[in-house]
């Protein structure tokens, strides 16, 4: 799939995909509650584009990142 998106957007490969999980074991104690309770607080919807934004903005803020357009 990376290669796919990579070559229909005509870059190169510099960004690497992760599954959900993976970036979350990565995130210390403070950023998986802080994930954990924008995930509780912002409800999945039923198409996969916006549940996909909301799980990376969800991994933003564990980061403790800012978040283009989000009011904390």
């Amino acid at each position: 799939m990376r290669d796919t998106l990579r070559r229909a957007a005509g870059q190169p490969l510099a960004l690497r995909f992760g599954d959900i999980a993976m970036l979350t074991n990565r995130l210390d104690a403070q950023g998986r509650t802080r994930m954990n309770r924008f995930l509780a607080d912002h409800r999945a919807p039923h198409r996969a584009g916006p549940d996909a934004t909301r799980l990376m903005e969800a991994l933003a803020t564990g980061l403790g990142a800012a978040w283009p357009g989000h009011q904390t």
